[in-house]
């Protein structure tokens, strides 16, 4: 992801990077996601 389109969607929500996917599922699966945007509202 570029730098410019994180800083624009970091207004609206979290952006993560590698962040593993186990840690927002039922299940507790799922490898690293590459890029992640958590809604702030």
């Amino acid at each position: 992801m570029s730098a410019g389109l994180a800083a624009r969607i970091s207004q609206f929500a979290s952006v993560r990077y590698f962040e593993p996917l186990a840690r927002h599922t039922t299940f507790k699966v799922g490898g690293p996601a590459a890029v992640f945007a958590l809604p702030k509202s």
